[in-house]
Formats: structure tokens, C-alpha cells, sequence
């Protein structure tokens, strides 16, 4: 009977690990790109004209050649290979990571409701913790302005980096671990 439980007791405490990293991992990579600024718009002022100090975003296949649009085939490749080449770096990074991590985190998990279950809960939880470290400053004190306009930009940035891609990435990262899982068990 003892061994039972411990068996449980160790599957439960290696699902909520695999649950809490996977929720700090998304946090992590969303904050890298909201601080490196890649995953939120510039402000209207910024750029090198603008004032500000930031530097104008050029898409990744900016400079490249679209083919000629005299041929069909090539005219649909050429708009798709625009709207592929289109996101910017930063974005295709953050992308990346996310569904690789939901592909690792739900091939440890091993099980499609556990990774499907997991993968909302971890969603949620990086969420949060992207949105409590946007608004730390005007918790602690140490923003002069209004602490109000920090957390109206907290809920704005979370959303906009965590919706609609990411979660339809992170599920398809997810179900193609459960395959992967599925497939090597």
C-alpha cells in the first residue's frame, strides 16, 4: 500500500513541475520579449524620427525579392512566403519557443487530458506572472506616475502577446507532444 501512494505522490509532484516550469518558461520568454520590445508596438513617438530612442522594426524578408507574378504557382508562393517573411524576428522567436516548450513539457507528461489540462493551467500561470511583474513598480511605489496606467498596460501587454497565436501554437505544441508521446510509448 506504501508503495502505491509514494507512486502517486511522485507522478503528481513530476506533473506539477513539469506544470510550473512550463508556466515560468512562457513567462520568461513573453517578458524577454516585451522588455527587448518585439512583442509589443512601439510608442507613437519612438523611432528615428519620432523622438524617441528606438529603432525602426523591419520585417525579417524585408529586402528579399518577391518572384515574378506572371506564373500562378509562384504568385501564391511569393504571398505566402511575404506573409511568413513578415513577423518580425522577435516575434518568430517567441513563437518558436512556445511551441517547442508546450511540445517538451506535454511528451513529459505523457497523457492528452493531463497535457491538455496542464498546458490551460500553465497558460494561465504565465499569464499571471507576466501581468504581476508588469505591474510591480506601482505595487512597490517606485513608479511616479499612476499606478492605474501601469496595470491598464499590464492588462493590455499580457493580452496582446498571450492571444490569439501563442494559444493556438501552445495547443498545437501541446497535441503534437501528446502524438509524439503516443507514438514512442
Amino acid at each position: 500500500m506504501g508503495q502505491i501512494k509514494r507512486g502517486r505522490l511522485q507522478r503528481g509532484a513530476r506533473l506539477l513541475s513539469v506544470v510550473l516550469g512550463w508556466g515560468v518558461s512562457n513567462a520568461a520568454f513573453a517578458l524577454a520579449g516585451i522588455f527587448q520590445g518585439t512583442l509589443v508596438p512601439p510608442p507613437s513617438g519612438a523611432g528615428p524620427s519620432g523622438g524617441g530612442g528606438g529603432s525602426a522594426q523591419v520585417p525579417f524578408g524585408a529586402a528579399l525579392p518577391i518572384a515574378s507574378r506572371t506564373v500562378p504557382v509562384l504568385s501564391i508562393f511569393s504571398e505566402v512566403q511575404a506573409a511568413v517573411l513578415a513577423v518580425p524576428i522577435g516575434k518568430a522567436v517567441f513563437f518558436l519557443e512556445m511551441v517547442g516548450i508546450a511540445i517538451l513539457a506535454s511528451f513529459l507528461i505523457g497523457s492528452g487530458t493531463r497535457a491538455l489540462v496542464s498546458f490551460l493551467l500553465s497558460y494561465t500561470l504565465g499569464m499571471l506572472i507576466v501581468y504581476f511583474v508588469l505591474i510591480l513598480p506601482g505595487l512597490v511605489g517606485s513608479f511616479r506616475g499612476d499606478p492605474d496606467a501601469l496595470i491598464t498596460l499590464g492588462i493590455i501587454f499580457t493580452f496582446l502577446v498571450f492571444f490569439p497565436v501563442p494559444l493556438f501554437l501552445g495547443l498545437v505544441g501541446t497535441l503534437i507532444g501528446v502524438l509524439l508521446t503516443e507514438k514512442f510509448s
